[in-house]
């Protein structure tokens, strides 16, 4: 029986298999006459991989990795817009919104992102975590003062905006409850 099983298996494996020329270790072996793997082991079973299995082994791993990390990532994004401030003269737009996604484990940003007339990728200005309000004020035609509450994370600050830099941003934190301000509500408001 050993005789017709070994030669396939040394094919498709690439496994060197021979019978033992001493004497077996156990009554098992005594019975079986078992055959061993030689690649610098003695192995007493007579289906033990080498490093074929290994290879096979890491591109399941790395793919199911890949596969788990494209499910969680931070794909598919969604965005909504709370609302939005034309600066003086029109050149610049500020917009307060919020980025999710992740489904029932997800994940929430909310942002202050400045465009610019003729540019595509807008300048994000300020990235908060739980900051659920914010209020935007236009100073001049190129200086934003953004308020936010203080019991938010800030993860990201610019101090500046536009193709030249020539925007200036100046940060509020306003006393704020869970994220929520207390005396204020979200929105622009008109520099005096």
């Amino acid at each position: 029986m050993w005789a017709l099983s070994i030669p396939p298996l040394e094919r498709a494996f690439g496994w060197a298999v021979r019978r033992p020329e001493y004497p077996p270790f156990n009554a098992l072996d005594r019975v079986m006459n078992f055959p061993t793997v030689s690649a610098g082991l003695t192995a007493h079973y007579p289906c033990q991989p080498m490093s074929v299995g290994l290879k096979e082994k890491m591109r399941v791993l790395v793919l199911s990795s890949a596969l788990l990390l494209a499910a969680c990532g931070k794909g598919a994004a969604e965005r909504e817009v709370f609302f939005g401030c034309e600066a003086p003269g029109g050149q610049f737009r500020a917009e307060f919104f919020r980025e999710f996604g992740g489904g029932a484990a997800g994940w929430q940003y909310e942002a202050v992102a400045v465009f610019e007339r003729g540019v595509s990728s807008p300048a994000r200005i300020l990235t908060l975590k739980q900051g659920y309000d914010v209020n935007l004020s236009w100073q001049s035609a190129t200086e934003l003062k953004v308020s936010y509450p203080d019991a938010a994370r800030v993860d990201h600050w610019q101090s500046w905006f536009g193709r030249m830099a020539d925007g200036k941003v100046v940060l509020e934190p306003v006393p704020s409850r869970q994220g929520r301000f207390v005396s204020r509500k979200s929105g622009c408001i008109n520099a005096q």
